[in-house]
């Protein structure tokens, strides 16, 4: 009837606003509910819409004080909506939630929040918030030190570009911000930026500049030492790649019609009389780059072999080597047998008894190789 009909809403109302987080939790628990089931199907993306409706109402009746509890807020939903977000790969969406998390100190331990928030913001690039909770975490978990400083570094490598990497190289090196272990990275940085641009010798002098100061601040740092003289033998490698080139440019300028110009001030082959104009080939030009390189190709190769002997040396005494110690040692005679090798081939023809010399060298270091084998 029509005045049962209004019994039963008088009633119903009177229960709400006796109960008025009772039609919010009812939709909280379905969509909670939903999210789980959808989570453990791998459906993170919905699953998400469903566990940030429970945020949605769980901020309302937390927030009005409608539940008998000093909870605040509901920490479980805003962290499955961040979990689902972040494994949706919507990044910018669980940051949001994970700042939440760690903002509001919704949780006894944070530690887990921060190492996931981090992971998504070397995926969003987002410096100024890294750096913000970076000096958080240092702050609010210190025991994790260590690791926060392992997410600087990742950061450092995947966001930063090679440019950027050597500024605040030398930024932090100028304020002596830096240990012995971070200037061996920053090494080690540019070393793989050097595949980043076509002016990649750059970066590699870069690298031997910080190997030889983490070698400078611990001369018992024999893997600097030997990142060192690698480095080198990798500017060897760039230089000898340009010396190939050239070659092969002047094979081709051989077989073609001569061409010459006229070089004016310089002194007629056989005289010393300034003024005279003397001709110059696109050969003679082409022969001046290879002179050039070959002694730049020999300074690398001494100073690669000068970097790997500090470092064998810094181990050869070593007792009971660790794997990676043996693996190091070996690296290191084979490339100083196979250096002396390539002086004393130059040398031959040249000056024999030098040649000779560094042959003795070659035979001393091959002779070592099956010792850290």
């Amino acid at each position: 009837t029509e005045e049962g009909n209004t019994f039963i809403n008088e009633k119903a109302i009177k229960e709400r606003e006796l109960n008025p987080a009772e039609p919010f939790i009812q939709v909280y628990t379905k969509s909670f509910s939903e999210g789980v089931k959808l989570y453990n199907s791998n459906n993170f993306k919905e699953a998400a819409t469903y566990f940030a409706t429970c945020v949605k109402y769980s901020d309302i009746f937390y927030g009005r004080g409608w539940l008998d509890t000093k909870l605040k807020l509901d920490s479980i939903t805003i962290l499955y909506t961040a979990i689902c977000h972040e494994k949706d790969k919507n990044f910018p969406l669980a940051i949001k939630y994970f700042e939440r998390l760690i903002n509001e100190k919704a949780m006894a331990s944070l530690e887990g929040i921060y190492n996931d928030l981090f992971t998504c913001l070397i995926q969003t690039k987002e410096k100024e918030k890294f750096d913000t909770y970076i000096a958080k975490a240092l702050v609010e978990c210190p025991n994790n030190t260590e690791l926060w400083e392992q997410y600087q570094r990742e950061y450092i490598a995947k966001v930063y570009t090679i440019d950027e990497k050597v500024a605040l190289y030398d930024q932090l090196i100028a304020a002596n911000k830096l240990s012995e272990l971070e200037v061996q990275y920053f090494g080690e940085l540019f070393m793989e930026g050097k595949s980043d641009d076509p002016s990649s010798e750059k970066y590699v002098l870069k690298a031997s500049e910080a190997f030889q100061q983490a070698f400078t601040m611990n001369p018992t740092n024999f893997r600097a030492a030997y990142n060192s003289g690698i480095s080198y033998y990798a500017q060897y490698t760039i230089l000898d790649g340009k010396l190939d080139a050239a070659r092969k440019s002047l094979q081709a300028l051989n077989t073609q019609k001569p061409v010459s110009t006229t070089a004016k001030g310089a002194p007629v082959k056989g005289t010393s009389k300034p003024g005279v104009p003397v001709k110059v080939t696109p050969q003679d030009s082409v022969k001046a780059i290879i002179a050039d390189l070959n002694t730049q190709i020999f300074q690398k190769v001494d100073l690669a072999i000068t970097w790997l002997e500090k470092s064998y040396n810094a181990l050869k005494d070593k007792a009971d080597m660790s794997k990676s110690e043996k693996n190091i040692a070996l690296r290191s005679v084979d490339y100083l047998a196979m250096l002396y090798q390539y002086k004393s081939d130059k040398l031959k023809s040249k000056d024999a008894k030098a040649s000779a010399a560094f042959e003795q060298k070659f035979s001393f270091y091959d002779q070592l190789h099956d010792k850290y084998q």
